[in-house]
């Protein structure tokens, strides 16, 4: 997996100045500031296991799961103007494959997380993840919602953006970092579903690009902003180019633009698989995968 966060995100990770414009929607994440989030991320559906090929291609559905965490994120810097670390410490993780628990690694651990203009980076300073949880979070910026955010800010009811797909997918798996980290009977086909996820194409890509709008401003300048997305995917099961696989995507995101941080996400996908069908005999029926992301902040 590779980590690489173009400099204009990292613009947003700055903190305000004297002389500065009027609020706007960038992520400021002061020196000896903490932030505390809570976040849930769930998939939903009933379709067959995931496997993999002998070509390597993964097929099937993803795993159901459901994942709730608590962290803190501490800014770390010398100097105020420039954002040199984020430590990061988990206090909590409960992981629930189906209806069986499991564990996540990553319950008590601490990373120290630093962006630069190439990649951000990410290092355990406590505990023992695995592997994968760090490269996981290396795929976006320490506030994952800055990949939801406009690159030039914006402030005003009715300003309008797109969000790439590539952000999206990066969303997804940097908030699916506990998952990389569990332990159990569960752990490959959950690490099956995080692998196509990160390949995208076909069944795998369960991202696309997305409209963004600030739908509202309050009077305490909370940018209230509605995200869509809709998207015909290519079925790798059956003749190629045939586009049966729809995708849909919304979301909303609170976001407090005096204190340049989000209050709330709340994010949606549903994947729909059509049933596979060969001279008109049913080969492999339908499903639906849905995706949950929310997280609030303190």
């Amino acid at each position: 997996m590779k980590s690489a966060v173009p400099a204009v995100l990292l613009l947003l990770l700055t903190p305000a100045v004297a002389g500065d414009p009027p609020p706007q929607l960038r992520v400021r994440m002061d020196r000896g500031k903490t932030w505390h989030v809570d976040q849930t991320v769930e998939i939903d559906t009933d379709g067959p296991a995931p496997s993999k090929a002998a070509d390597g291609t993964v097929a099937g559905a993803r795993t159901s799961f459901k994942i709730t965490e608590k962290w803190s994120d501490y800014c770390d810097s010398e100097e105020a103007r420039v954002v040199k670390v984020v430590k990061r410490t988990y206090s909590s993780s409960k992981l629930k494959v189906g209806k069986t628990p499991g564990v996540s690694d990553i319950e008590l651990c601490g990373f120290t997380i630093t962006p630069s203009e190439a990649a951000c980076t990410a290092a355990a300073n406590k505990g023992k993840p695995q592997a994968l949880t760090t490269r996981l979070l290396e795929m976006s910026p320490p506030e994952l919602c800055v990949l939801l955010l406009p690159p030039g800010g914006a402030n005003r009811t009715g300003a309008a953006w797109m969000v790439p797909a590539g952000n999206v997918r990066a969303l997804q798996l940097t908030a699916m970092a506990g998952v990389g980290s569990v332990r159990g009977p569960a752990r490959e086909a959950l690490l099956l579903d995080l692998e196509r996820l990160d390949a995208g194409g076909g069944q795998g890509a369960l991202a696309t690009l997305v409209n963004a709008k600030i739908v509202n401003v309050t009077a305490r300048n909370i940018a209230q902003i509605k995200y869509a997305g809709e998207a015909a995917l290519e079925d790798s099961r059956g003749t190629p180019g045939n586009t049966d696989i729809k995708l849909t995507a919304e979301g909303s995101l609170d976001f407090d633009m005096v204190e340049g941080r989000p209050v709330k996400l709340e994010w949606r996908e549903v994947l729909t698989i059509p049933a596979l069908k060969v001279d008109g005999v049913e080969q492999q029926k339908g499903w639906q995968e849905t995706l949950t992301i929310n997280r609030t902040y303190k």
